[in-house]
């Protein structure tokens, strides 16, 4: 859990960020999640305006439970002073399709989405429940672990049902990019989307 510096002394709402992290930091020691992504930004930018809730998933399992992921940032919610209008998910790898699972499964709760190299579910993309809120997805080209092809397959699948956002493709990337989230551009996106009322 990150809590901006000035955050009760402010008196005003903060973005709220769910981050997953990818398949090799599942465990016990939550000391890991920090090992990259976002969670590592956070070890030394004491400056960044979001509140950030960093789950750890145990050995052997994927983000699916997605009514676990809606009920802590709820909670989060009740606890702290969060914008509600400002609630978005990030994820890298194995996160990455976590973000869309769990945005498929409550789209009145979050207002965008970026997913890092992840692998989609095309019946997702399909569905239309996706279609409310943007998504920026990123992938390294020469990635071997999650195919840039069909990352590009799903996201088209997402906008021909209405679906807004962007899709990335960094050339020469492999799937070792988490170092993406060092990058301010991703949270100005994130924070130019407001859930509507």
């Amino acid at each position: 859990m990150y809590l901006p510096k000035r955050m009760w002394s402010s008196h005003k709402k903060w973005p709220l960020i769910l981050y997953l992290h990818g398949r090799s930091l599942r465990g016990n020691d939550l000391t890991k999640v920090s090992s990259y992504g976002l969670p590592h930004r956070l070890l030394s930018d004491r400056g960044f305006p979001f509140i950030v809730v960093s789950p750890q998933l145990p050995d052997g399992q994927r983000w699916t439970d997605v009514d676990s992921l809606a009920s802590l940032v709820t909670d989060v919610m009740t606890k702290y002073p969060v914008d509600r209008s400002r609630v978005y998910a990030m994820g890298f790898s194995m996160g990455a399709s976590g973000t869309w699972r769990v945005a498929a499964a409550y789209p009145k709760l979050f207002a965008a989405v970026i997913s890092v190299a992840g692998e989609y579910e095309l019946s997702l993309a399909n569905s239309g429940r996706l279609k409310p809120i943007p998504i920026w997805a990123i992938h390294g080209d020469a990635d071997t672990e999650s195919s840039p092809i069909l990352a590009k397959q799903v996201f088209d699948a997402f906008t021909a049902k209405g679906g807004k956002g962007r899709f990335t493709l960094l050339p020469g990337k492999d799937h070792n990019i988490p170092d993406i989230f060092n990058q301010s551009d991703l949270y100005r996106w994130l924070l130019s989307w407001r859930r509507r009322a």
